[in-house]
């Protein structure tokens, strides 16, 4: 038996130098300027187990197991949410009163305490988390391999993954973990009944899907000095079980190859905090995802390999979702506060796509040239069957409802040279 302990160290700092801002050009009121002094934005220091033990059963079987802590990395870019001379956004309603379609001044109330203020996302309006501690990712294996015969083996393994306190969303990918400490979960608190008008966006018609009860904040909460946007670490921690076979002949008599195929259970937030009662609507994913590949070489006399690759996944899943607009169409109350509203209508994995498959090969010729110098010439041919599998689809409900938006790249060829010294 052999056994592996470690431990590993890192400390991150996260922080902003001192700058200074002159202010918004056109608009002063909304985006100031200033003299902003360097900020601490974050220190994470932490150190981390890793185990793995090995057991040799009769020279021909081994079981393994590991065990890990993962930390969490910031990246270059953590500190710019909370920069005040960097880019941001504010969003406001906008009266057309002449009916034109242009902007014009005196067409929007820009006072971000006003009647028509949504929402700010300047860095002036995001506070920092003296408690924010370090995402856990806790990585747990177990595996069987087994030589079947001379050259081949056969592997199972079992991938246990928990992720806890993260600080990044799962939906919408590369976004932080964030509530507004001023407007608590308690704020939501105005419900509004409307009718779901089903995949079609258009209601009265036969795909109508009955009503929905969402919730509106309070009058009393509105206005920009009520934003204060914080980054916390998620309250709904996510898990994802695999088991994986891998069956793998190593090179010889002039060929190699590989199969594996794997299946994941999931059970992912898609809300990683509940900021609001809209966020409980069809929160989870717990779908089952997988894959198989199969790969392999040939030689051939000459110096001549052929090789292949062929993978099958599963589809993408996703789920409906439909923007309740301000103003009823029914004539029933307005989301006064909020606004347009965008709520998931069904659970996560209802809308599918079809499994992807992709076939590519490759042949290459090798020459010798003599000093120990080879020269090699390789052609490849990536997705051979030209599928055009979607990979991504439109599941907002409204007239573009399950267009695609995205297909695997199209037949290409490619010629390479290698030369080695």
């Amino acid at each position: 038996m052999t056994l592996n302990l470690g431990l590993r160290w890192e400390r991150q700092h996260s922080f902003l130098p001192a700058q200074s801002f002159g202010g918004a050009r056109d608009w002063p009121t909304v985006f100031p300027g200033g003299d902003f002094p360097q900020i601490e934005v974050q220190q994470l220091t932490r150190a981390v187990p890793r185990m793995g033990v090995a057991w040799d059963i009769g020279g021909k079987s081994v079981v393994k197991a590991t065990f890990g802590l993962y930390n969490y990395m910031l990246g270059d870019t953590y500190a710019d949410a909370f920069n005040r001379n960097a880019t941001a956004n504010a969003v406001f309603n906008w009266h057309d009163l002449n009916g034109d379609k242009l902007y014009e001044p005196g067409e929007v109330n820009l006072d971000v305490n006003g009647a028509d203020f949504k929402s700010i996302t300047a860095a002036s309006n995001r506070i920092l988390n003296p408690n924010l501690r370090s995402p856990d990712t806790w990585e747990t294996t177990a595996s069987f391999e087994r030589e079947l015969a001379a050259n081949m083996g056969l592997r199972v393994m079992y991938v246990d993954k928990l992720v806890a306190g993260s600080i990044n969303n799962t939906l919408p990918s590369n976004s932080t973990v964030t509530i507004n400490t001023l407007t608590p979960y308690s704020a939501w608190s105005v419900p509004i009944t409307r009718r779901d008008p089903g995949p079609d966006g258009v209601l009265g018609t036969g795909d109508d899907a009955g009503t929905v009860t969402l919730f509106d904040y309070s009058a009393a909460f509105r206005g920009a000095a009520f934003v204060n946007t914080q980054i916390v670490n998620a309250t709904n921690a996510d898990r994802y079980d695999s088991i994986e076979g891998t069956l793998t002949k190593r090179f010889s008599s002039r060929w190699t190859g590989q199969v594996s195929y794997f299946v994941v259970k999931n059970h992912r937030w898609l809300a990683s905090v509940f900021t609001s009662p809209n966020d409980q609507f069809f929160p989870l994913d717990e779908n089952w995802t997988w894959a198989g590949n199969v790969s392999g070489t040939y030689r051939l006399p000459g110096d001549v390999s052929v090789s292949g690759f062929l993978q099958s996944k599963s589809g993408v899943l996703g789920q409906r979702t439909y923007i309740f607009r301000q103003a009823d169409p029914d004539g029933g109350p307005a989301i006064a506060q909020n606004g347009n509203t965008t709520i998931r209508v069904e659970p996560y994995g209802s809308q599918h796509l079809a499994a992807q498959n992709i076939l590519n090969l490759r042949g290459s010729k090798d020459f010798s040239i003599g000093g120990g110098r080879r020269f090699e010439i390789d052609v490849d041919v990536f997705n051979v069957l030209n599928a055009a599998t979607p990979t991504g689809a439109n599941f907002q409900a409204g007239p573009s409802f399950g267009f695609v938006t995205g297909v695997i790249p199209a037949r290409i060829a490619r010629l390479g040279a290698r030369f080695r010294f």
